[in-house]
């Protein structure tokens, strides 16, 4: 493997375990077997597997953050919606045990809790934001009422996680 590959092999590897056995049950010392290196090569790119679980989450974050951008690019089409769904659905299931297991993880980790709720936070704006979009462009019959939009919001949020 090429040295400048193995932050990403490292979290691929990771992200396969995880979404197989849960991250509870998945060491720093599993990933490194399972990559045929050292534990202290991993430990080279990633300190502890709580820095892995970051860097797993902020990909996830990252693939959001470009779907988002890319929905903003033009008036939302019910087929721009429903890929934007699609799509969403997609890096759920490939980032599944961080849905899973995020109340624990976010125990285990406060840098990462942070980390969540501030994205959680941006997301929530978003949303609200691509509602009114959305019966702007005669997609969605709502209410001018942002008690409601934050609470369908959350509907979805809880849908889709």
């Amino acid at each position: 493997m090429a040295r400048s590959q193995r932050p990403q092999q490292i979290l691929d590897a990771a992200l396969r375990l995880f979404n197989q056995s849960g991250a509870a049950a998945v060491s720093t010392n599993h990933i490194a077997q399972d990559l045929g290196i050292s534990p202290g090569n991993l430990y080279y790119w990633y300190p502890n597997k709580e820095a892995i679980v970051r860097a797993l989450y902020g990909r996830m974050v990252g693939e959001y953050t470009a779907r988002w951008a890319a929905m903003a690019q033009g008036p939302p089409t019910a087929a721009s919606v429903l890929g934007f769904i699609e799509a969403s659905f997609e890096t759920n299931w490939r980032y599944r045990f961080l849905l899973v297991d995020l109340v624990w993880l976010c125990r285990q980790d406060p840098e990462l809790k942070t980390t969540y709720m501030a994205n959680q936070a941006e997301r929530e704006g978003r949303m609200v934001a691509a509602l009114r979009a959305g019966a702007e462009a005669g997609l969605l019959d709502l209410p001018d009422d942002p008690a409601l939009l934050q609470d369908l919001h959350r509907l979805l949020w809880m849908v889709n996680h």
